[in-house]
């Protein structure tokens, strides 16, 4: 049975990652209305998708009217007015179960909030974790059994639920992208960085970081290569971070002179485009990564969450790669060394297994 109306979750915060699971899903079901409720912003981002319907949710008046309902309930009023008029919900993202510093009960009750509607719920591209309470596993393999689908991009993940039959594993939905067209390459390297400053555990390794991107950086520039410096998401901080490195008094002026800077505002393609007529990927964001490989690129990963090294160890375990804990050991001269004398990766089977993501939804939505 064909459903009218699907409602939306995922991190909605203008970032590339995210933002490019939901245009993916937007382009493969075409006849299919999605209602979301997020930031204004996505209703100019994504104006032309017409099989979305945007809620914003930061608006003055809906801010106010979430105030007061706060009082009496844990719901607000996108959440109520979406769950009602949709037929189904998708859950689509990546690290969304990240227990953190935070108590399990808190996704607890988000779950519970869709189950009060009692929607057949599908999650997809997911991967579980890290965690540190036991409890909060056991809590989720509950969670997790009331809903239709649940296809995680990692076997790590997907192992900790291979009891629940609705569970299954499939590359990550990143990987469905199809390129529109070639772009005539140029001579340059993408580089995308984050910002470590407010990630727990390794926020001690910034400064390092910043420094070690300003000596590769100079060391590319040095050889004729001009560099396209990108950052993902502005709420997470990677602006700054590039704000760091174009200050910083280490990088040369013929570097600065061939940095192109790139900030993501909700335009996926100017990414996209970037990277395709980029010779070379720097990857510290993980999307980075993927979109490099199915460009055919070359791609080096900076691994900061080992949510990025498993499905790195499930898909291309002979790649190299760095942790950001050693990335003081990174040596420019030998990694321009390896971006000009690699070969390039064959990802057809990743391909193929990543449109099992969407397996499921395609019998109730095609």
């Amino acid at each position: 049975m064909k459903r009218n109306k699907v409602k939306l979750i995922m991190y909605s915060n203008i970032n590339f990652g995210d933002d490019l699971f939901l245009e993916i899903l937007l382009t493969r079901y075409p006849l299919t209305k999605f209602v979301i409720h997020a930031p204004k912003i996505y209703k100019k981002t994504l104006t032309k998708y017409k099989n979305l319907i945007v809620y914003p949710s930061n608006t003055f008046v809906i801010k106010i009217v979430n105030s007061l309902l706060r009082i009496f309930t844990k719901k607000n009023i996108n959440e109520i007015i979406t769950n009602r008029v949709a037929d189904m919900i998708i859950i689509i993202g990546g690290s969304m179960f990240n227990q953190g510093g935070r108590k399990w009960k808190y996704s607890q009750d988000g779950c519970n909030n869709i189950f009060f509607f009692k929607k057949p719920t599908y999650l997809i591209g997911c991967n579980f974790g890290p965690f540190n309470d036991p409890q909060y596993l056991n809590e989720h393999l509950g969670l997790f059994r009331n809903f239709k689908d649940v296809c995680f991009r990692d076997i790590y993940s997907y192992k900790l639920f291979e009891t629940n039959k609705n569970s299954r594993y499939a590359n990550d939905i990143a990987f469905n992208y199809v390129p529109e067209h070639t772009l005539n390459i140029e001579n340059s390297v993408f580089i995308s960085v984050i910002n470590l400053r407010n990630r727990k555990n390794i926020s001690l390794y910034h400064e390092d970081y910043i420094q070690k991107i300003v000596e590769i950086i100079n060391e590319f520039t040095g050889k004729g290569y001009s560099i396209k410096l990108a950052s993902f998401c502005k709420t997470e901080g990677d602006e700054d971070s590039i704000s760091e490195i174009l200050s910083s008094c280490k990088l040369n002026l013929n570097a600065k002179i061939m940095i192109n800077v790139i900030y993501y505002r909700g335009d996926t393609l100017e990414i996209i485009s970037a990277i395709a007529i980029s010779k070379f990927v720097l990857a510290t964001r993980f999307h980075a990564f993927v979109i490099g490989l199915v460009h055919n690129k070359i791609v080096f990963p900076i691994i900061y969450d080992e949510k990025i090294s498993k499905v790195i160890d499930d898909n291309v375990p002979s790649i190299n790669r760095i942790f950001i804990q050693d990335i003081k050991k990174l040596d420019p001269v030998n990694l321009v060394n390896f971006f000009e004398n690699s070969e390039h990766i064959e990802i057809k089977r990743i391909i193929d297994n990543s449109k099992n993501q969407f397996k499921l939804l395609d019998e109730v939505l095609k």
